[in-house]
């Protein structure tokens, strides 16, 4: 690697930190964040072996010029998602420049982009959904399963156990790890077809039915403890409950 290589690499990093650290609003579920962060390794590793062109320019001009553009706009906006499209345009210059070329790699540019929480920053109206179907779903699983069971928007009360479905259970950073682990198994299964990006939206789905799991759970946890004990062991097996479901 040359000078300029390193220097972008810097350039890379700090421009990352700032665009996670512009919004904390994925704070609420800083549990859920870390996976989000494996998009980056898993995009170099599905990549590899990485070749280094000999000699040429360090950039690719016209996807260097769109995150030229795109950086500015997101910063004034305050949107991570395009800060984050910004920060993948500028990743995807500097490989194409100085990388050999691979007629499928343009797919996994998705997971550099979803490797920034903006479903969490820039889309609340999405979470508030995950929260209340989510909530109506855990209601009609439990009424099925004959649990005594009423709701009110998202508040859930379960056999005298009342659960609240609060942003940090909406699912929408879940959604994000949903959409990065498939996208990997969908990369590896249908690189060459059509395929790849009509399986995309499928995890859509099988992320809010893995957040429906995951407040079914929290729900069955508390019943027949008191209030300190309840709330102990739903802290404890939310988390968890959600990586089993994903």
């Amino acid at each position: 690697m040359t000078k300029p290589d390193y220097g972008m690499l810097a350039v890379l990093v700090v421009l990352g930190g700032f665009i996670w650290l512009q919004d904390l609003g994925w704070l609420d579920a800083a549990g859920d964040t870390l996976p989000i962060l494996t998009g980056l390794p898993l995009f170099a590793w599905l990549n590899r072996p990485w070749r280094l062109r000999s000699g040429g320019g360090w950039c690719e001009p016209r996807a260097a010029l769109l995150a030229g553009i795109l950086f500015p706009a997101g910063a004034l906006l305050g949107s991570t998602l395009v800060l984050g499209a910004s920060w993948t345009a500028l990743l995807w210059s500097w490989l194409s420049a100085r990388t050999e070329p691979r007629p499928q790699a343009a797919k996994l540019l998705v997971l550099p982009l979803l490797s920034f929480p903006w479903l969490a920053t820039d889309f609340e109206r999405i979470g508030w959904w995950f929260r209340l179907s989510g909530a109506a779903a855990t209601e009609r699983v439990l009424t099925w399963c004959q649990f005594d069971v009423s709701r009110q928007g998202t508040l859930l009360s379960v056999a005298g156990f009342t659960v609240s479905v609060e942003p940090a259970c909406s699912g929408v950073n879940g959604l994000q790890a949903m959409l990065i682990a498939g996208t990997v198994l969908a990369y590896l299964k249908l690189r060459t077809s059509r395929l790849f990006w009509g399986s995309l939206p499928l995890l859509i789905l099988a992320a809010w039915a893995a957040n429906v799991v995951r407040i079914t759970v929290s729900a069955l946890t508390g019943i027949g403890l008191n209030a300190e004990a309840a709330v102990q062991q739903v802290q404890r097996w939310h988390w968890a409950t959600g990586w089993l479901a994903l």
